[in-house]
């Protein structure tokens, strides 16, 4: 065991380590045999002995406890994120998330400004997310758009059935089957984004039973549905992947 003594040779020729070395310190039984630690640690180990203050980082109602979930249970709780291209999955559940609207730096939370249209509108952005029965795979799709009106969010959100994202690439094909087929629709690469549009021939089809239909419907259409998956990929501030649904099975 290394004694205090070891502590403070490391220590010496530092004039703030040598000031703390002058205050009284309480036995150290951490320090491990043959180690060198720097200056730094040699601090931050007698501020520990001496209970300083400013370094008291536990709350005194804090209370440890102990994980009542195994690794397996976490894994089905939370889903997990693996890829599945080509695969047929079905699905478990599907449910909005909740948009980011702080972040932290510097270890304070901070506003994220919502984005704004070009009309003005405010806005942030939640996902759709779909959890599936095989693996527990969990995958997120965007974009919904969340509304922001005299500063409070909306709880009220839409699927743009129109528009270009695979949320919306999602709603149209739920739709499709819910219409029976009563518009076709196809691939297009609009401003360099891969989506579905129903055809020039069946638009005006489309865009009336976008009357009908609500957006409530098309989620729970999904759960118990088979979908075959196509993979995406690509690097942005990283590698990404996204487990996307190329069509629905049944």
């Amino acid at each position: 065991m290394v004694e205090n003594e070891d502590i403070f040779a490391q220590a010496e020729g530092n004039e703030e380590v040598q000031t703390k070395l002058k205050e009284p310190v309480a036995p150290v039984k951490t320090a491990i045999p043959g180690k060198t630690i720097s200056d730094e640690e040699a601090i931050a180990m007698v501020d520990s002995a001496n209970g300083d203050d400013e370094l008291e980082l536990i709350d005194e109602n804090f209370s440890p406890k102990l994980s009542t979930e195994s690794s397996k249970e976490k894994t089905e709780r939370k889903g997990q994120r693996i890829k599945a291209d080509k695969r047929i999955l079905t699905i478990k559940s599907v449910r909005i998330t909740t948009p980011k609207t702080y972040k932290l730096e510097n270890g304070e939370k901070v506003l994220i400004e919502p984005s704004v249209t070009k009309s003005g509108a405010q806005h942030y952005t939640s996902k759709l997310e779909v959890k599936y029965e095989e693996d527990n795979i969990i995958e997120y799709y965007p974009n919904i758009k969340v509304w922001v009106n005299d500063g409070v969010l909306s709880e009220d959100v839409s699927f743009y059935k129109k528009g270009y994202s695979k949320v919306s690439c999602i709603a149209k094909m739920v739709m499709e089957k819910l219409s029976k087929g009563a518009f076709t629709l196809e691939k297009k690469t609009i401003n360099e984004r891969a989506t579905i549009m129903p055809t020039e021939e069946t638009k005006a089809k489309f865009d009336a039973y976008c009357e009908l239909v609500n957006d409530q419907e098309i989620m729970d259409w999904m759960v118990g549905k088979k979908v075959k998956i196509e993979l995406s990929e690509g690097n942005y501030n990283g590698p990404w992947f996204r487990n996307d649904i190329a069509e629905f099975v049944d």
